[in-house]
């Protein structure tokens, strides 16, 4: 028994019942503010989802069981403290050890990077800084330098065009209409290959059309759609090909349906004169990435999300070298695969198609290609759509076709012309050898893939003339 403030058998201190509920009510502090602000999707979780969900199923019940323990005065409460202190002390070491031994390399994430390595070079700088920058404006910033990212080929550096897009500049102004306007993302702006290998440019080189790759990394359908809206009618090209890779184009949709500055682009398919405002656009830009690259050199991390707890994940991921030995080992993205498969997250893994709301899908693309069908119709153009394998090649026999097999019922039922790349890819002995290999999850495509790509584009349009 407990008498005057002392300890009876198996009852703690007060003062360590403190300690105690003050460990375990942080814990779950600190999950709940990063889930929260991430959204408790797997899409916006990032790369840490999988890490963190399984993580919780150890992490929650262990923090509820020493909130218990810890009302009720158990010494319990003590041992699991000890525990799992032992084990942080475990990894301590070995993370100790990998950092001294300087055993496994840095890995960086295109989206975190650190631009201390960039600053003395100011217009790399500014390069690496505006990548992301693009939802607002609909494009980059015009006439600069844009990093998007490391493959196969290494860094990739491009320069864009008045417009923010990947084409020699002077095009778009140059000219009072293009044969060809490609709208897309990644893909179709030509991630992971340097200049002269993108879908745009091999048509550019095998055929007489003149291209514009209106393509911007990291889009979905309704920012595509804005895309033709500011950039595309104004030049009303012959054939507007919507280029669109299978789970990501339409996943990230439904995101950007949320998003206010899409607003006027699905609903009311207005759009904001962007084309007479680009000064404005490239000014407003650069002074972000000037913020960016100001952070960058006071050692701030900058992430979707402003609390503590997400800086304290942005610094664990970019520099722990036990997150390092995870992510190269590639149970991340195991773990990713199979979460999306049993919790059917409402937005999808960035990388595994579900398909739980494949009739919404249905109906916003059914709605969002008509509209663009009857805007090429009425200038005398044609549309036609391409749909592209992302990562079904590296996931397993058991690919949902569900999404596919709905885009090929729209383009039948809209009388759209398809250029659907899956058969084509699905041929070869190992279709993987049409990706990039620098990360075996899937992907963007290498050379030889954007060249089979442009190939198929080239050969529907000549064959519906």
């Amino acid at each position: 028994m407990e008498a005057n403030g002392t300890t009876g058998p198996g009852i703690c201190s007060r003062l360590e019942q403190f300690a105690y509920l003050s460990v375990s009510l942080g814990i779950l502090t600190g999950l709940a503010m990063y889930g929260w602000g991430r959204g408790y999707s797997l899409n916006n979780l990032g790369i840490i989802s999988p890490i963190f969900q399984l993580g919780s199923l150890v992490v929650v019940p262990y923090a509820l069981v020493l909130l218990a323990f810890s009302f009720h005065r158990s010494l319990y409460a003590r041992g699991l403290i000890v525990s799992a202190s032992s084990i942080i002390v475990m990894l301590g070491v070995v993370e100790l050890t990998l950092q001294l031994c300087d055993c496994t390399p840095e890995v960086s994430y295109t989206a975190r990077l650190r631009y201390n390595e960039f600053l003395e070079q100011r217009e790399l700088g500014t390069a690496v800084a505006t990548a992301f920058i693009t939802s607002v404006y609909i494009s980059r910033r015009g006439n600069s330098l844009v990093d998007i990212g490391v493959e196969d080929e290494g860094r990739v550096i491009i320069r864009t065009d008045e417009n923010g897009f990947r084409n020699p500049q002077g095009l778009y102004d140059g000219l009072d209409s293009f044969d060809v306007f490609l709208l897309g993302d990644s893909f179709t702006e030509g991630w992971g290959v340097q200049d002269g290998f993108t879908i745009a440019d091999y048509l550019r080189r095998t055929t007489p059309y003149t291209v514009y790759n209106g393509g911007i990394g990291g889009v979905g359908l309704m920012h595509k759609l804005a895309v033709f809206i500011e950039f595309g009618l104004e030049k009303q090209p012959d054939n507007v090909v919507l280029i669109i890779p299978e789970s990501l184009s339409l996943s990230r949709a439904f995101k950007e349906r949320g998003k206010k500055q899409y607003f006027r682009y699905w609903r009311d398919y207005q759009g904001r004169d962007i084309l007479a405002n680009r000064a404005i656009k490239d000014q407003a830009l650069m002074e972000k990435a000037e913020k960016i690259l100001a952070r960058s050199a006071r050692d701030e991390w900058t992430v979707s999300g402003t609390s503590f707890v997400h800086t304290l994940v942005a610094k664990a991921h970019t520099e722990i070298r036990l997150v390092h030995l995870v992510r190269q080992s590639g149970l991340t993205e195991q773990l990713r695969t199979v979460l999306s498969r049993e919790t059917k997250d409402e937005t999808d893994y960035h990388w595994y198609l579900a398909c739980h709301d494949i009739e919404a899908r249905r109906a916003m693309v059914r709605d969002t290609v008509s509209w663009m069908d009857q805007r090429v119709d009425d200038y005398g153009g044609r549309l036609f759509l391409v749909y592209l394998p992302n990562s079904r090649y590296f996931k397993g026999p058991d690919w949902p076709e569900c999404e596919h097999d709905m885009v090929v019922e729209l383009s039948e039922e809209l009388q759209v012309p398809l250029i659907d790349m899956i058969p084509v890819f699905s041929r070869s002995d190992d279709p993987t050898i049409w990706f990039s290999t620098a990360g075996r999850r899937g992907g963007h495509n290498n050379r030889d893939g954007y060249r089979l790509i442009a190939e198929h584009i080239a050969d529907r349009i000549a064959a519906s003339r």
